[in-house]
C-alpha cells in the first residue's frame, strides 16, 4: 500500500508533464479533469449566488494557497495578527480548522487571547503553535468556519478576523483575499489534484486581491499587489537531553506539508544534518515513533535532535526523554521592504 502511495506522490510532485495512455499518470490526469470540473461547478454556484456566502460585520482577511502542501500560512497568520495588534482600535481573531484536534468537529476556543490555551490534542498542531506565539489574539477552531467567525464577532467583539486557509473556503465572504505561493515552485507541475498539487486551476488565482511569494531567495521588488517575503529561521528553544550534546551532528525529524523545505532551511541555518526521518503532515507522534527516532539517531552517531516548533507541539506531552538535546526551530515572516505593511493598513482604511 505504501509503495503505491509513494508512486502516486512521485507523480504528483514530478515535473514530467506527459500522460501516456493507460498509464498511472494518465489515470490521475483523468481524475484531475473530473476534480477540476467539480471545483469549477462549485465556484460557478457561489459566483452566481446559487449558494450564498456569509458576510460578517468584521473585516475578514483570508490567508490561503492554491496548492496542497506548506506555503507558510501559519507564520503569515502570526505576522498579520501581530501587525493588527499594533493598529489602534483593532481586535483581531484567527479562525482555523484545527486539523486533527478535538475541537475540529464541534468547534471551540483554542485560545481566549489571555492565559487560557488549549493543548495540541484539543487545538491541533497549527492552532497550538499560533497560541504559543501570540498573546491578546482569540483563536477559534472548527470545521464550520462561518460559525467561528460569528462567535468571534458576536461573543468576543472582534472587528478583524483572519481566516486561515480560506482561499477555497467560499462560505465566508472576505474583504481581503491573500494567496501565498512558494517562490521556487508556485504551481507545482500545473496539474490539479490528484495529478498535481493545484487545488484549483492556476487562472483562479485572479480571485485574489494580492499574491505573496514565500521563501524567496533574493530581495525582490513588489509590483501590482504582488509581494515577496522569506522565512527567517530561529531557535525557539532547546530541550535538554539526559546527556550533554555538542550539536555537531544533528538528527532531523518532522511531519510537515513540505519536509524538504525544512531540511534545506536547517542546513542553510548552519546545522550539520547527518540523518533524518520524515513523516506525513500533521502526523500524530507516539512513543514508538520517538523510540524509532532515538534508535536511528544513535545508529547514525548523531549527538542531538532537531525539529520544528509545530512538530514539538505534538510530542512535548509524550512521556519520554531524549538522550541528547532537542533543538526546536521556528520561522518568522520577513518582507522585503514595507510595501506589504502599507498595503495592509490602506486596505483596512478603505473598508
Amino acid at each position: 500500500m505504501n509503495f503505491f502511495k509513494n508512486k502516486i506522490l512521485k507523480i504528483v510532485y514530478s515535473d514530467n508533464y506527459k500522460n501516456p495512455f493507460l498509464s498511472l499518470r494518465f489515470f490521475l490526469f483523468i481524475l484531475s479533469k473530473i476534480y477540476s470540473f467539480i471545483t469549477d461547478l462549485r465556484l460557478f454556484f457561489y459566483k452566481n449566488n446559487f449558494i450564498k456566502s456569509y458576510k460578517s460585520d468584521a473585516f475578514v482577511i483570508s490567508i490561503g494557497n492554491i496548492t496542497a502542501g506548506g506555503t507558510g500560512k501559519t507564520p503569515m497568520a502570526i505576522y498579520i495578527a501581530q501587525r493588527l495588534l499594533q493598529i489602534n482600535g483593532l481586535k483581531p481573531a484567527i479562525v482555523m480548522r484545527g486539523y486533527k484536534g478535538g475541537l475540529e468537529k464541534k468547534g471551540g476556543i483554542a485560545c481566549d487571547g489571555k492565559n487560557h490555551k488549549k493543548p495540541f490534542k484539543f487545538a491541533g498542531d497549527e492552532a497550538a503553535l499560533i497560541c504559543s506565539r501570540l498573546d491578546n489574539v482569540l483563536v477559534l477552531c472548527g470545521k464550520n468556519k462561518k460559525e467561528s467567525v460569528k462567535t468571534a464577532v458576536k461573543e468576543f467583539g472582534c472587528n478583524v478576523v483572519i481566516l486561515d486557509d480560506g482561499f477555497s473556503h467560499l462560505k465566508v465572504k472576505r474583504d481581503l483575499d491573500l494567496v501565498l505561493l512558494d517562490y521556487e515552485k508556485p504551481y507545482g507541475n500545473f496539474y490539479t489534484l490528484p495529478r498535481g498539487i493545484l487545488r484549483e486551476k492556476k487562472q483562479n488565482i485572479k480571485r485574489a486581491d494580492a499574491v505573496i511569494y514565500t521563501r524567496t531567495k533574493n530581495p525582490q521588488i513588489s509590483f501590482n499587489n504582488t509581494f515577496f517575503c522569506f522565512h527567517e529561521t530561529f531557535v525557539e528553544k532547546i530541550v535538554d537531553g539526559t546527556k550533554k550534546s555538542g550539536h555537531k551532528k544533528v538528527f532531523l525529524f518532522c511531519g510537515l506539508g513540505d519536509n524538504q523545505a525544512f531540511y534545506k532551511s536547517t542546513i542553510n541555518f548552519g546545522f550539520n544534518v547527518c540523518s533524518a526521518l520524515f513523516f506525513e503532515d500533521h502526523h500524530e507522534f507516539d512513543k514508538k515513533d520517538i523510540e524509532k527516532i532515538i534508535k536511528k539517531a544513535k545508529q547514525d552517531q548523531c549527538d542531538s535532535f532537531i525539529t520544528t516548533n509545530k512538530d514539538y507541539c505534538r510530542i512535548k506531552d509524550i512521556n519520554i526523554n531524549f538522550p541528547f538535546d532537542l533543538i526546536v526551530l521556528d520561522v518568522k515572516i520577513k518582507f522585503y521592504g514595507n510595501e506589504f505593511d502599507k498595503y495592509l493598513t490602506e486596505r483596512l482604511r478603505i473598508n
